[in-house]
């Protein structure tokens, strides 16, 4: 808990799952999520039009904020992500998940409307991760001494 404010620490708030800092333009979309999860247009095609923009900003969001949960756990255990375990990555996506889906459930979304575990890992899988075999086989070509680069057009 807070004590100077009496607040106690959430990880299911704006703050933390969608807004962290400058609102940039770049970032708009996820910015409109809670908007779009709560207004329910009763005309088919408003309604389709913010289908297709809520999904742009389910991805956009919830891939912002599984990065910076993989950042935070990182920092937390001291590792980079090329080094993390597969129960280090499961742990990242579950919280990740889990405090996603609280946010977007506190806004009186229904369970079936919300963005499912299967689509969720699948956005996360689509994240790069650091491979550590490449980067320590590019700095064995940057270190070789007497071999000369091999020109590309």
């Amino acid at each position: 808990m807070d004590i100077k404010s009496g607040q106690a620490e959430t990880h299911e708030t704006f703050t933390a799952v969608v807004y962290r800092g400058e609102m940039k333009p770049e970032e708009w979309p996820k910015y409109r999520l809670p908007l779009l999860e709560l207004w329910k247009p009763s005309d088919p095609i408003i309604r389709a039009a913010r289908d297709a923009e809520l999904q742009e900003c389910r991805v956009q969001a919830f891939r912002a904020h599984y990065e910076r949960v993989t950042k935070e756990v990182c920092a937390n255990l001291r590792k980079s992500e090329a080094d993390l375990m597969d129960e280090e990555w499961e742990q990242i996506f579950n919280l990740a998940f889990e405090r996603f889906n609280r946010f977007v459930e506190h806004l009186g979304v229904t369970k079936s409307e919300r963005l499912n575990r299967k689509q969720a890992q699948a956005l996360a899988d689509e994240i790069p991760v650091p491979d550590t075999e490449t980067e320590e086989s590019d700095d064995g070509l940057d270190n070789d001494e007497g071999g000369e680069a091999e020109e590309t057009e």
